[in-house]
């Protein structure tokens, strides 16, 4: 669900929040970081009142974020109200159209000797989930440890066994094991077992298959993997917000 935060603010607004300003977007920061604040901003011309949206089960995400805000508390803001918003069109919207796909209809990515099956898009779900089946060889080192700021990520095995580090958690899944990674956990998975793994991964919000399909594509344009230049990888990385660690504290 989706909520809009309001604020009406004081005239004086943009003087008087230059010495509260790092604070507010500490919090704003940290709020993303859990996956709640999706986007927040003040009016332009004129900058008299601000914006915030968040996802959350219940107005007590925006509602608590509103009491800690330093702009709240010193007097900036002169009225703050939290309205549910039902969204139906566009990336993250969270009502979401039924979803059907056969086997045949789906997308496959063959990348770095592993096999990811497409299940469901963010095209599928108006961009409010991603489901892919991910098929790893054995000996597979897998991805290094990074972390998200705003994806959740459900990892479940079908077949074989996959090891996982999830924040201090360090596990061997079995078929039927799960593991759950919430925005701000640096974590990684790995096959190193003699036999083969397979296990889906479903993504909120969706769209993370763009990260593979662009992974496939610097790969195919790379003489050797690695590449000794990392700063493509690296910003598509960013772009499908995964990040080296140490991930901001929560």
């Amino acid at each position: 669900m989706h909520w809009l935060l309001f604020y009406d603010v004081v005239p004086d607004y943009l003087e008087r929040r230059a010495p509260l300003r790092a604070e507010h977007l500490a919090l704003g920061r940290a709020a993303a970081a859990r996956g709640e604040l999706v986007l927040g901003g003040a009016y332009a011309d004129p900058a008299d009142g601000a914006v915030l949206l968040f996802r959350g089960e219940s107005a007590a995400v925006a509602e608590r974020f509103a009491r800690a805000d330093p702009y709240v508390k010193n007097g900036l803001v002169t009225r703050w109200t939290v309205r549910a918003w039902t969204t139906v069109v566009g990336t993250g919207a969270a009502v979401v159209p039924p979803a059907v796909r056969t086997r045949d209809a789906m997308e496959v990515l063959e990348l770095l000797g592993a096999r990811i099956v497409v299940m469901l898009s963010a095209d599928d779900t108006r961009g409010g989930t991603t489901l892919l089946e991910y098929a790893a060889p054995p000996r597979y080192a897998g991805p290094p440890p990074h972390w998200h700021a705003a994806t959740t990520e459900l990892f479940q095995v079908l077949e074989g066994r996959l090891d996982v580090v999830v924040g201090e958690a360090s596990r061997t899944l079995a078929p039927g094991d799960v593991a759950h990674v919430p925005p701000g956990t640096v974590h990684r998975f790995a096959n190193p077992h003699d036999e083969p793994v397979r296990f889906q991964v479903q993504l909120w919000p969706g769209g993370f298959e763009g990260y593979f399909r662009g992974l496939q594509a610097l790969v195919a344009a790379s003489p050797a993997w690695p590449p000794a230049d990392r700063s493509a990888l690296d910003a598509l990385a960013r772009e499908f917000d995964t990040f080296p660690p140490p991930a901001p504290a929560r």
